[in-house]
């Protein structure tokens, strides 16, 4: 359809959908910013003047003649790493330009103190508020240190064992409880005995008796490796290695480890019994 542009009066063709949208006033984008108002500016890249629509300028904008000025870029040196980058005029105009990556923009606006790992020796920094929370530099040096660390591996072990203590126990230890139980009642009804007991505040262990000093541990057939092929699985393998480390240590603290198999506890409870009876008579004598 043919209009008349508001701002030359001179005629033009547009499209009927562009009217009916209430589009197509102006014959040009020069009338239209006639139209709208325009002040004259210098760019602040290249100094050249242009004109700038008067909505353009409300908007904060208008401070560049061109796209090409827009995205020119000049080089900022990052105040967190040193390092050299290229960031926009318009952005280092406006204060901006000051860190060259997301990475040293988080470690630059927080209060940080350096640290030197106790595992690995590096240096690292810290927020001040985990000055007192993170010890190590990696999540893989915290690890190793817990391991190494006698008061960190005393804490690790409670926390096992409160773990332990809070969930159900298992049907072998169902058992073994029992057997406890009934031994101790007909041999000697004084005596005490624990449930999930801490030991060298490292391992926790089913049961014991701290004045037998004797330990009672119900095994599963399958992650303590009963039968050869069960070793396999190299966790049954590093399980049935941690179970002869721990005996081995236990014994040198003076300590008697006795193990029950759960398919012993299961169906052959009388066998077990007895052996109970003889260990708990052996040290009462």
């Amino acid at each position: 359809m043919t209009r008349v542009c508001l701002q030359c009066s001179a005629e033009f063709q547009i499209k009927l959908s562009r009217a009916e949208n209430g589009r197509g006033s102006y014959c040009s984008k020069e009338c239209y910013t006639l139209a709208d108002g325009t002040l004259e500016r210098a760019c602040q890249s290249c100094g050249k003047p242009f004109r700038a629509r008067r909505s353009v300028l409300e908007r904060g904008w208008g401070t560049f003649c061109s796209q090409a000025c827009t995205a020119r870029r000049v080089t900022c040196t990052c105040r967190m790493c040193g390092a050299e980058f290229a960031a926009k005029q318009s952005v280092a105009d406006e204060g901006g330009g000051v860190y060259c990556s997301n990475a040293c923009r988080h470690l630059g606006k927080q209060d940080r103190v350096s640290k030197t790992c106790p595992q690995c020796g590096v240096q690292y920094t810290v927020p001040v508020s985990l000055k007192e929370k993170r010890r190590t530099c990696s999540r893989t040096c915290w690890v190793k240190f817990m391991g190494t660390d006698p008061v960190m591996s005393a804490v690790l072990a409670r926390a096992r064992r409160d773990q332990l203590t809070s969930r159900a126990p298992t049907r072998p230890e169902r058992i073994l409880y029992a057997l406890i139980d009934e031994a101790v009642a007909e041999l000697a009804p004084d005596l005490s005995w624990e449930r999930q007991h801490l030991l060298l505040d490292r391992w926790t262990v089913d049961a014991a008796i701290p004045s037998l000093r004797l330990i009672l541990q119900a095994d599963g057939d399958y992650w303590h490796g009963l039968r050869p092929e069960y070793r396999e699985d190299p966790r049954v393998r590093g399980n049935v290695a941690n179970d002869a480390y721990q005996d081995r240590k236990l014994s040198q603290a003076g300590w008697t480890v006795l193990r029950f198999w759960e398919s012993d506890l299961i169906r052959s409870r009388a066998a077990c019994t007895e052996r109970l009876r003889a260990a708990i008579t052996g040290r009462l004598e």
